[in-house]
């Protein structure tokens, strides 16, 4: 009976302890956070996403003049709010530069004695191929004989058009080559004839559609590789099942392009001085600020109020809210407005070239992405938190913080692949759905209360962070 008294009793005593240093833990923390997240004011969002999505920017692609429109009223914005240059830099402008292309006359697949030919927009190059001419006997990719061969390859029907899918076709065509191959027709498994909701994939010039605009009008899409040394050719169903028939004969392949320019894009940083000002603690926000241009059958830009103004407005109001508190960040904190995401990664590869990213890349990154999606007339959409961490503690946080203010959130802790390589990774987004930037002006299919939101959420969780030891 001892034994089984004083159990119960010791257990007891535990919990009540446990249950009131949580309550002091609360108690120490949470009007500075509350206060904080009370700064943030959705009418100046509301205000600067009608700017910045809007039509004077012409849908923010990059190596166009709306892309540096956008970017210099980032930079003004910057500027305004108090931000600073990261240190040992007077600006917040970080430049690269990008490469534009030019489509030649001479794309084209000739094959059979009538000399049967397919050109444009049933072909289209692929830039990571030469420009040049070459004649062989076509097989599929799966034969054992690929030597001084064409290599006829049927892309995965389940690949998505998205920077993973484009990095796996050119993986995969160094491979033909290395196999032997003096030249590759790569398959889609559609003609893409009109009325196919195209509009996510319309602008990329590895696209067989319109190629001409594409690739004349665009950067460099997706991939800074170094080229493959033999005609890499894009084609639609039609072209690939008209060749299946004609399997170890010869035929003839030409890829013309050329380079038109170089121009240059910018990322835009700036950063909030800390207590200390120890750049390898820093807190890091960021988002992308390019767009897809404009509509290839009508030329109306993509707005992106949600892909991805949403984030650059964000990110300008943690900003603004974090200089206003009266209490200063204990460690920096870093914004950074990314460009060439919805391209090439090309701000992404330049980001990682700064020295001052060996600095920052071990410590807490958080990506704003899509924050206003709605599919409804709903208050809130469902969030979605990536999280990748060694750190217990910083896994676990983001549980803790969507509890105030309450919303509904998926937290993935199991998420991996995070392209900053970034040691501790937070994205942040309202949805993932690849429809949601089909905005016709700011105000329709964006959810400013989900926007609202998670700002709070995201200024919440950075605060917590910069005062965390991980």
């Amino acid at each position: 009976m001892i034994r089984t008294i004083l159990i119960p009793i010791v257990i007891c005593f535990c919990f009540f302890n446990l249950g009131n240093a949580q309550d002091n833990a609360e108690a120490t923390d949470s009007d500075i956070e509350v206060n904080l997240i009370k700064g943030v004011k959705p009418e100046r969002m509301i205000d600067e996403i009608r700017d910045f999505a809007s039509p004077a920017f012409e849908g923010r692609e990059l190596g166009t003049i709306g892309n540096q429109k956008a970017t210099n009223w980032i930079k003004f914005k910057f500027q305004e709010i108090g931000l600073v240059p990261l240190t040992n830099y007077d600006s917040f402008e970080h430049e690269f530069t990008i490469k534009n292309y030019e489509l030649g006359r001479q794309n084209f697949i000739h094959f059979g004695e009538s000399k049967f030919s397919f050109q444009s927009p049933k072909i289209s190059p692929s830039i990571w191929g030469k420009a040049t001419t070459v004649h062989g006997a076509i097989v599929l990719a799966s034969s054992s004989d690929l030597f001084q061969k064409i290599a006829l390859v049927d892309i995965d029907t389940s690949f998505g058009f998205d920077e993973n899918t484009f990095t796996k076709l050119y993986n995969q065509s160094k491979d033909v080559y290395k196999k032997g191959a003096i030249g590759i027709v790569l398959v889609w498994n559609s003609n893409y004839k009109d009325g196919v909701n195209l509009y996510r994939f319309e602008d990329f010039v590895e696209i067989p559609l319109l190629s001409e605009k594409n690739i004349t009008n665009t950067s460099q899409p997706f991939l800074n590789i170094e080229s493959i040394p033999i005609p890499i050719l894009f084609a639609n169903k039609e072209v690939g099942d008209q060749l299946k028939t004609f399997i170890d004969k010869p035929i003839e392949i030409s890829s013309d392009f050329t380079v038109k320019q170089t121009t240059a894009a910018s990322n835009i940083i700036g950063m909030i001085p800390g207590e200390s000002n120890r750049l390898d603690k820093a807190t890091v926000f960021v988002g992308a600020l390019d767009q897809e241009g404009a509509n290839s059958f009508n030329g109306t830009p993509y707005l992106g109020a949600n892909t991805n103004a949403s984030a650059i407005v964000s990110l300008l109001e943690i900003s603004r809210v974090l200089l206003e508190f009266q209490k200063k960040p204990k460690y920096p904190i870093v914004i950074i407005a990314i460009n060439g995401s919805r391209r090439n990664s090309s701000g992404l590869n330049h980001l990682k070239t700064l020295p001052e990213y060996s600095l920052i890349k071990s410590n807490p990154w958080i990506q704003l992405e899509s924050l206003g999606y709605t599919t409804a007339e709903e208050d809130l959409t469902h969030a979605i938190v990536h999280v990748e961490s060694p750190a217990f503690s910083l896994k676990k946080l983001p549980f803790s913080v969507v509890k105030r203010p309450k919303i509904e959130a998926t937290i993935d802790t199991t998420y991996s692949g995070n392209p900053f390589d970034a040691r501790h990774f937070y994205s942040l987004s309202g949805d993932k759905s690849p429809y949601s930037n089909r905005v016709i002006d700011a105000q329709n299919k964006i959810n400013f209360v989900t926007l609202y939101r998670l700002t709070q959420v995201a200024l919440d969780l950075g605060w917590r962070i910069n005062h965390s030891e991980y």
